[in-house]
């Protein structure tokens, strides 16, 4: 294949705060065949910013973040952009934490135990 082979794939943001969890969602996403990390961000305020920048097939937001929440940042990305499809994740089950990821836009929330 040759350089169109990267325009097939599903473009992905991954925002993470912890440098070791972000980089093994890295990993993670880059294993798929079908699928290619884009850009990473650490902050609520820098994702959105970089969503602007890239436009990214998929967004994998985690919930808690330094400056803003997942959550926030999600309904900032989905009010500019109403198509982008955002997957929340979390070490944290809550269902109040839940239902407010999937009433800003999120597409779906998953546990960061969740197997790859």
């Amino acid at each position: 294949m040759g350089d169109d082979s990267k325009a097939e794939k599903i473009q992905v943001m991954v925002v993470d705060d912890h440098f070791v969890a972000r980089k093994g969602l890295i990993e993670s996403v880059n294993l798929e065949a079908d699928m290619t990390v884009q850009c990473e961000a650490s902050t609520g305020a820098e994702a959105i910013a970089l969503y602007r920048q890239h436009r990214p097939d998929l967004v994998l937001m985690d919930l808690r973040l330094p400056d803003i929440s997942g959550a926030e940042a999600t309904q900032a990305i989905r009010k500019e952009f109403p198509s982008a499809a955002v997957i929340i994740l979390s070490v944290y089950d809550g269902e109040e934490d839940i239902y407010q990821s999937l009433k800003v836009g999120a597409i779906t929330y998953v546990l960061k135990a969740a197997p790859r």
